[in-house]
């Protein structure tokens, strides 16, 4: 995804923060902020507006901080000499609802590719036994239901934007990992691609190894004549479109098979007069 000089996107690893000192990382729109001191580790964060915010910045010491003063903080008891403070990226723990620009048709019998990023979350652990403090997102994305109706569906996060037929067009961002989505129309009446559900809890992140970029398993999606459900197959291998990644994070859910996804009426809706 990435071009050879391209600056890295890797944020995650641990360092070390000495006691009585603070640190603050930037990955995109968050700024955290890490401070170890005598029984105790203090965390806070702030997010800007800015879904587009590409900055990264790592461990940078932070003089004099009082974290307490910020709106989002927490504190940790745990003693000990241990300075060592570790960050992960994690995928989304609920599906993600994605809609495209502008809703496009997929003919019968025809197939289309979609990028879809996903927002990241940030998992926080300490010492050698990676002892867990907390996670977060990185940009909350707000809740949507999905579903035929009030009784039937689910809660999930939506996204409206970062979905591209190409890959080019998808800008690259530390806090989003991208998926690659193949739409298959196996019935015989054209499909218009509205809203997109991804259940990215049941995928993994993979990271290209010199960028830094973070990629899930690729995803097909199968529309079948007459069925209200559609199967979602997940690659058990690297993506396509980053062969030299590595598999940095386990899903969070496992399954056996494929995986059902809800009807299509609320997924893909038939083109009106089809």
């Amino acid at each position: 995804m990435a071009e050879q000089g391209e600056t890295s996107m890797q944020w995650w690893g641990a360092t070390d923060v000495t006691m009585g000192t603070c640190r603050r990382w930037k990955i995109g729109p968050l700024a955290l902020w890490i401070q170890r001191l005598p029984g105790e580790w203090r965390i806070a964060r702030a997010s800007n507006d800015d879904p587009s915010d590409s900055d990264v910045q790592l461990a940078i010491p932070e003089s004099g901080a009082d974290l307490l003063t910020h709106a989002l903080v927490s504190r940790f008891g745990i003693g000990g000499d241990n300075e060592s403070v570790a960050l992960l990226p994690a995928l989304a723990d609920r599906a993600l609802i994605s809609t495209p620009q502008r809703p496009f048709i997929v003919p019968a019998g025809k197939d289309v590719t979609l990028y879809i990023t996903s927002p990241l979350w940030v998992q926080l652990s300490v010492g050698a036994e990676s002892t867990s403090l907390e996670e977060f997102s990185i940009q909350q994305p707000p809740d949507t239901w999905f579903g035929p109706n009030t009784q039937i569906g689910e809660i999930c996060y939506a996204s409206r934007s970062f979905c591209r037929v190409q890959l080019d067009a998808i800008p690259r961002l530390p806090h989003r990992a991208t998926t690659s989505v193949v739409v298959e129309n196996h019935a015989s009446t054209p499909l218009t691609l509205e809203r997109i559900n991804l259940p990215v809890p049941f995928l993994s992140l993979f990271c290209e190894p010199e960028s830094g970029d973070l990629w899930t398993n690729d995803v097909v999606f199968q529309r079948v004549e007459g069925e209200p459900m559609a199967p979602l197959r997940v690659s058990s291998g690297m993506p396509a479109a980053s062969p030299k990644a590595t598999e940095l994070v386990s899903p969070r859910k496992r399954s056996s098979g494929n995986i059902m996804i809800r009807a299509f009426e609320t997924l893909f809706s038939e083109r009106e007069g089809s």
